[in-house]
């Protein structure tokens, strides 16, 4: 596979591990650049930068805005917002990568479900690229991972939090009822990307299909990324210190990390079930 590759990545479906390992390969031979300061630059909030206003005591997540700079494209958290809605900031990020491209520069980038907010244009512009889409089987379990990382405030083990991230997870946490009823948004952007694999059928788009459960180990990682890569050169450009880079993947049981399992599994089975997203 010649093309460079973009990611499209519903969260808690390991495509932080599968992003970052392929990126050595992704930046050192097909030319493209890292994004700094943030992968996932469609995302639309990050919930770990978040303002005070000293004022008022309101408290305000920082919006992603990208910016491109000599060195390249950054991404900065601005607060209050810039833009209106999603797909404001989307099409805004667009004509930002549009500009670089005009100057020979194209990005490494994990888009988000956030992507489907302006599908038309995102398959416009990077109908060019191999899209890698990473899935989970396991609807109920991609669920509760959300929960636990989004209240946990911890979305990945690394080296240097990873006694910090298995202290949280041994003390438990307790998931909030409004996170709880907002699943449903969750799984309909979910269903959405899961969807687009149609239309990248339609448009004689490259395509790769990456299952959560088919990565559990360094093995199958490694031979889901020279099926993407076709060839087993990437390996070749694999950093050194990669280990101190990617996730560490910590086991976890749901129904004892989230203290008031029993108190929310019901509504999670019956949003999962209303979505309609198992029947794909």
């Amino acid at each position: 596979m010649n093309k460079q590759p973009f990611f499209l990545s519903p969260p808690r479906t390991r495509s932080s591990v599968l992003f970052q390992l392929m990126q050595f390969y992704a930046v050192q031979k097909l030319g493209l650049k890292p994004v700094r300061n943030h992968i996932e630059l469609f995302l639309e909030f990050s919930h770990n930068d978040v303002f005070m206003d000293l004022k008022t005591n309101e408290q305000n997540l920082g919006e992603l805005y990208p910016m491109i700079k000599p060195d390249g494209l950054h991404v900065h958290f601005v607060s209050p917002p810039i833009f209106n809605n999603a797909q404001e900031r989307n099409l805004h990020k667009i004509r930002v990568l549009q500009r670089a491209k005009a100057s020979g520069d194209n990005y490494f980038i994990k888009g988000t479900v956030n992507v489907i907010d302006t599908p038309n244009e995102m398959l416009d512009f990077f109908s060019d690229r191999h899209w890698v889409i990473t899935k989970r089987k396991n609807t109920e379990e991609f669920v509760l991972s959300f929960l636990y990382a989004r209240t946990a405030k911890l979305f990945n083990a690394r080296t240097h939090n990873v006694e910090r991230y298995r202290d949280t997870l041994d003390k438990g946490v307790v998931v909030a009822e409004d996170i709880v009823q907002r699943v449903h948004i969750l799984l309909d952007k979910t269903k959405k990307v899961y969807e687009l694999e149609q239309q990248l059928i339609a448009r004689n788009i490259d395509y790769s299909i990456a299952y959560y459960e088919d990565m559990s180990d360094w093995e199958s990682l490694y031979d889901k990324i020279t099926e993407i890569y076709g060839t087993h050169e990437w390996k070749e450009y694999l950093s050194e210190d990669f280990l101190d880079i990617v996730p560490i993947k910590v086991e976890k049981d749901y129904t004892k990390c989230i203290l008031n399992y029993d108190n929310i599994i019901s509504s999670v089975r019956q949003q999962i079930e209303e979505s309609g997203i198992d029947k794909l």
